[in-house]
This record gives structure tokens, C-alpha cells and sequence, in this order.
């Protein structure tokens, strides 16, 4: 993501600190489920949910330049952070998983995050131009056709044109993320 063409929030959602909270997360939400199954006790994971407010990124960057595998790299971290404090967390984390299952789903978390984002842009974008059109709905301008002036028609009817389509950016967007 490069920085200066795009919103702080976007940005954001796309750092590495939030990729690695959102693996983190799924790898959470998959022991949470195994744990009645090998007895992992409530308190060692919530001593793993407590590693969602930390930063990790740093630490995990640095164990992927040697491991050259960003799973790898959490697993150890998560590992050295949790060693004696949580020995079942430690013993089943990652458990079962393949790395595509945690990076594709936290990938599909952050995509979610991202498309809310855009949704809640356009809304903003539809509201101002259906304001737009309403104040111009007397306002007459050159019509155009094939780069040429054409038949005269109220700005508003062409804000209407531009609000229509935002609406249709917002529903696309919100069916692109149900899938």
C-alpha cells in the first residue's frame, strides 16, 4: 500500500501490525474451539488473548528474516511469550492448521474490514450528491454529446446520474463482500 495515495484508515487495516492481529485472531478463534477437546484451560487463553493488544509486529518481522515463513515466525513468538505462562496454549497453538488456513482467513478478515471502509466512504459520497442534485434541480447547463454541447438540462439531473451510480458502487461493493 503506498502510503501517500491512500486514507489513514485504509492504511491500517493493511500494516503488518494488523495482519499479524488478524492471524493471531484466527488462530485464537481455532484454539477456543479445540480447547474443550485437549483441555486447554480458560486462563491460558485469555493469557493468548492478551497478546491481541500487544504489538507483535516487530518481534514477528524479525524471527521471519531468519525462518523466511511468517506463520513460522508468529508461532514462535507466540510461543516465547506465553512459555511457562501457558504450556497448553503453547502445546496446541497452531494445532491442525495449515498456514493458507490462517493467512487466507485473516487475508478475507482484513478484505471485510477493508470493503466497510469503502461502503462507509461512498455513503458519505451519496449523501453529498443527492444534496447536490436536489439544490441544482433548476439549474441549467450545456448538455454534451460525442465532446460537443447539446440540448440544455438541469445540473441536478446530471448529480442525479452521479448519485444513482455511487448507489450502485455501494450495493457492488456490499455483494462483493457477502461472497
Amino acid at each position: 500500500m503506498i502510503e501517500r495515495y491512500s486514507r489513514p484508515e485504509m492504511t491500517r487495516i493493511w500494516d503488518a501490525e494488523s495482519r499479524i492481529r488478524r492471524m493471531l485472531e484466527v488462530e485464537v478463534a481455532f484454539l477456543e474451539v479445540l480447547a474443550p477437546r485437549k483441555g486447554v484451560p480458560a486462563s491460558q487463553i485469555k493469557l493468548l488473548k492478551g497478546l491481541l493488544g500487544q504489538p507483535l509486529a516487530k518481534a514477528v518481522l524479525k524471527k521471519e528474516e531468519k525462518s523466511a515463513h511468517d506463520v513460522v515466525a508468529l508461532i514462535q513468538v507466540v510461543s516465547e511469550r506465553l512459555k511457562g505462562k501457558a504450556p497448553q496454549v503453547v502445546r496446541y497453538f497452531h494445532y491442525g492448521l495449515t498456514s493458507s488456513d490462517v493467512l487466507d482467513t485473516a487475508l478475507a478478515l482484513q478484505m471485510g474490514e477493508a470493503a466497510d471502509l469503502l461502503v462507509a466512504g461512498w455513503r458519505k459520497v451519496e449523501g453529498i450528491l443527492k444534496n447536490l442534485s436536489s439544490a441544482h434541480a433548476n439549474t441549467w447547463m450545456a448538455g454534451r454529446t460525442h465532446g460537443v454541447h447539446a440540448e440544455p438540462l438541469p445540473f441536478g439531473l446530471k448529480a442525479a446520474s452521479w448519485h444513482a451510480e455511487a448507489r450502485r458502487n455501494i450495493e457492488r461493493l456490499a455483494e462483493a463482500k457477502a461472497h
